[in-house]
């Protein structure tokens, strides 16, 4: 896997939200029924690029049934009630084995304490270079952890980058 700069995320990315997950399910790839697929529905809270509709539905290689599961290292967990921004790929005839922006890289979790909503990554920790380019002292004018960027900074980031 190769690692992708935050700009070259943004601007590849196809569609980029804001979403809740409101459900996680595996169950058999129907394409290919030895293997194991695991869908994942996001409410999305806001569109930030492209055309993404209220409720949405993705589809990542693995999972879990029963006893057997079946994983690819990398590929990102979710728990329904988490909040991310989700940078996606472009839909393709062969479906992709994750659906995100640098396999995982386009998986920012949102989390939240008493001033807001903030940005880590994947797993909710700091985004040491992130903070920096995307949001730069806005990071800390919003009292953040370091490494943390406000959720509206970040955001605000993204579409600067794509306007580059």
């Amino acid at each position: 896997m190769q690692q992708v700069d935050f700009d070259a995320q943004c601007a590849t990315a196809d569609r980029i939200f804001v979403g809740t997950v409101h459900a996680v399910a595996a169950r058999k790839n129907p394409r290919a029924p030895q293997y194991f697929e695991t869908i994942v529905t996001f409410a999305v809270d806001e569109v930030v690029a492209g055309t993404v509709p209220p409720e949405i539905d993705l589809r990542l290689t693995g999972g879990t049934i029963g006893d057997e599961q079946q994983s690819i290292d990398g590929m990102p967990d979710f728990e329904v009630g988490e909040r991310y921004v989700v940078m996606l790929e472009a839909d393709q005839a062969r479906p992709l084995v994750s659906p995100f922006v640098g396999f995982n890289q386009g998986v920012y979790r949102v989390l939240r304490d008493a001033r807001g909503a903030y940005v880590g990554d994947r797993h909710g920790l700091p985004l040491p270079q992130l903070a920096t380019s995307v949001a730069g002292a806005a990071a800390e004018t919003y009292g953040r952890p370091a490494g943390h960027v406000d959720l509206a900074a970040f955001v605000a980031g993204i579409r600067a980058a794509r306007a580059r």
